[in-house]
């Protein structure tokens, strides 16, 4: 424990989802004081740049509720309990966009908001794409999931992220790792 180490001592779960949960923590804080932490657990999840022989980005175009508006992002995805970051990027970028991964580089892995959330993403990059076919689960999440796959040149791209077309903390991360 170091000297800005919050010890929790008791945890209550406010609610239970079907992708997060909401906790309630009380902590001790490095003064000795008292406090609370509002906490939104995630089980983790996915990014993967994804970059054809031709040279083009693969991206999907989704709605996305909590921000009101369509996103155009990387394909990415939540990890089932168990599963390795590197099957559920190869999983993912199939079931969205009909890509098989090939060659396939850890980038990084980032929180998204630690602030109050512990998700963590798994951001790859890959190459030698294979299209494989009509993607197997964008249609197929109970009529849940409503995606189309976008190719872009790495231009086009850092011109929609100049531009505010793209706002996704994941694609640019993805997009501007060396």
């Amino acid at each position: 424990m170091n000297e800005f180490t919050e010890k929790k001592i008791n945890s209550d779960i406010k609610y239970r989802g079907r992708i997060i949960n909401v906790r309630l923590d009380e902590v001790s804080l490095p003064s000795g004081q008292g406090s609370y932490r509002e906490l939104v657990e995630h089980p983790g999840a996915v990014a993967v740049l994804g970059q054809e022989s031709s040279g083009r980005l693969v991206f999907v175009q989704q709605y996305r509720y909590p921000a009101g508006r369509v996103m155009l992002e990387v394909p990415a995805g939540k990890l089932e309990p168990g599963e390795p970051p590197e099957e559920c990027a190869r999983r993912e970028m199939e079931e969205e966009t009909g890509y098989r991964l090939g060659k396939m580089d850890l980038l990084t892995r980032i929180y998204t908001t630690p602030g109050f959330c512990n998700e963590v993403i798994y951001v790859f990059r890959s190459y030698e794409l294979e299209y494989v076919g009509v993607p197997t689960g964008a249609q197929e999440a109970e009529g849940e999931e409503f995606l189309k796959t976008v190719l872009l040149s790495r231009e086009e791209a850092f011109e929609k992220t100049k531009n505010g077309a793209i706002i996704d903390a994941k694609t640019i991360i993805a997009l501007l790792w060396p």
